[in-house]
């Protein structure tokens, strides 16, 4: 496959490749910005400041060797090697992220400035010259064509952080709703949120679900509550708990219910509807 230089074609893909990173950080607060993934790895801070150092434009404005071999021959193996994304590799020391408390608009800014940074040093680069690179030697041609492979690498990666972190904090409303934890839920409720007890009352609207549950909340202050959440499940924008509740009065067990909950979540992450499925069992 041949490769033609096209310096104007690699600093649109650059500004595109910022734009997709903004975005995806415009849609996580400062708190998800430093929340490491259950699954574990990095924090969306943490990439940033991994793709930002990569991404360092030195390359293009030092002086290398001229390239007596075709400019482009290492870009199958750059492309193949960094877009298999079910393969996990590790970077060099020297592009470990810091250890520190990231802001999102601090990480828009970073991503920002070192694309842009990129874009204004292709211009003068002597782009078939030859450097010795972490990735062995490499024409600067290829390096910039590198920093596109690794950069969508890691825009994979902040995408599936994104995904985790919503799944898990539509998870944690849930089973705060389910276990009573009302007002923890008040400010993602949506406007017109539904809450249909199966076989029993309907609620409508953000204000009415609001006072049913201060009603809910006001008798279970009265009483010993022990709630057990047995799992909790999300798909998509769909998460369902599962879980007992006992009810207790000087000591004594007076009321115990299974219960299954079903919440389904709008495109703004808000609860959109609730519906409960409670069986009574005092065996």
């Amino acid at each position: 496959m041949e490769y033609k230089i096209n310096s104007s074609q690699i600093s649109e893909t650059y500004l595109e490749l910022a734009s997709d990173f903004v975005q995806i950080l415009e849609s996580l607060s400062d708190d998800q910005i430093n929340q490491i993934p259950k699954k574990g790895g990095w924090s969306a801070g943490q990439v940033i400041s991994h793709v930002t150092k990569a991404n360092n434009s030195s390359f293009l404005t030092v002086e290398g060797v001229p390239a007596e071999r075709n400019i482009s021959e290492q870009l199958p193996y750059l492309e193949k090697t960094f877009m298999n994304f079910d393969v996990k590799m590790v970077g060099p020391d020297f592009l470990a992220p810091e250890d520190k408390v990231y802001t999102k608009q601090g990480c828009i800014s970073a991503i920002n400035q070192c694309f842009q940074s990129l874009i204004d040093a292709l211009p003068g680069s002597k782009l078939d010259e030859i450097l010795n690179s972490p990735l062995g030697s490499l024409t600067k041609w290829e390096i910039a064509n590198f920093v596109i492979y690794h950069s969508k690498r890691h825009l994979y990666q902040l995408g599936n952080i994104q995904k985790s972190l919503t799944i898990d904090h539509k998870k944690e409303l849930a089973a705060a709703f389910s276990d009573g934890k009302f007002s923890a839920v008040y400010d993602y409720l949506a406007e017109d949120v539904q809450w249909i007890v199966v076989a029993g009352r309907e609620t409508n609207g953000k204000t009415a679900v609001m006072a049913e549950c201060d009603k809910i909340a006001t008798y279970f202050a009265s009483v010993t509550t022990d709630f057990q959440t047995h799992f909790v499940i999300a798909e998509g924008d769909t998460v369902v708990v599962s879980g007992t509740g006992a009810f207790l009065r000087n000591g004594k067990r007076f009321s115990h219910i299974s219960a299954c909950e079903v919440y389904e979540f709008n495109q703004a992450g808000q609860i959109a509807k609730i519906k409960s499925y409670c069986i009574e069992d005092n065996k």
